[in-house]
């Protein structure tokens, strides 16, 4: 019978700790939303799972609350669902373009054009409301989940990841140009082939602020729709 590694097997304990550690608060909000309210402000937040868990869900999702009574959550959902996708779709395509422009083609303000993207993680949010705000509505785009979706894709976070990374294969370009491939068939063929397992990190990675997509809604509906959206995060 092999030895056992104390020190890998303590590794393992404490990650798990941490993991359930981690989860306990998830749990926990879980268990008690299958309690009555009664139940919670009576005995507190519960561990165990209650008797109403059909009952909870099926009214949270499927009977019309809020203010004026007239939000569902699955339209929450739903809001959620398509906001998240096309924030995380399109920060990984504008992010990766952006950096192998900046790592593989040679043009003399690459550098300083990464620094200026980068500076932009210095800008509070409210900075750029009103900016956003007035270019969507030149746009004709509020009140549109397309018009809140575009100003949040540009990421100075994303591009960073992704120059570290393409800087990791300087030999990509040199090694497809012996075979006279264009620039973004590289990209296409070469670069995002081996890149593709990091964009599932990155895409788990955008979880972005929702203020500024209430913003722009004009619509008092569509604020409500993106607030209680927002307050599910």
């Amino acid at each position: 019978m092999k030895n056992i590694n104390w020190r890998i097997l303590s590794n393992h304990i404490i990650l798990l700790l941490g993991v359930l550690f981690m989860s306990l608060p998830v749990w926990v909000a879980f268990s008690s939303s299958t309690h009555t309210a009664e139940t919670i402000l009576r005995e507190g937040l519960q561990f165990w799972p209650g008797p109403t868990f059909i009952e909870t869900y099926r009214e949270a999702m499927f009977e019309a609350g809020g203010v004026m009574k007239s939000v569902l959550g699955i339209t929450m959902l739903k809001n959620s669902l398509i906001l998240g996708i096309g924030f995380a779709v399109g920060k990984v395509i504008i992010s990766m373009l952006a950096a192998y422009a900046i790592v593989y083609f040679r043009f003399r303000l690459a550098t300083p054009l990464f620094w200026i993207i980068f500076l932009t993680l210095l800008l509070p949010l409210e900075v750029r409301i009103i900016p956003s705000y007035e270019i969507v509505a030149g746009l004709g785009l509020l009140d549109t989940n397309f018009g809140l979706i575009v100003p949040l894709i540009a990421s100075a976070t994303g591009t960073f990841f992704f120059r570290q990374f393409f800087k990791s294969i300087p030999e990509i370009i040199r090694s497809c140009s012996i075979g006279r491939c264009y620039s973004m068939a590289i990209f296409y063929r070469y670069a995002h082939s081996i890149i593709k397992n990091n964009d599932s990190s990155h895409f788990d990675h955008y979880v972005c602020c929702w203020v500024e997509p209430i913003s722009l809604a004009t619509n008092y509906d569509n604020k409500r729709r993106k607030l209680h959206t927002r307050n599910r995060h």
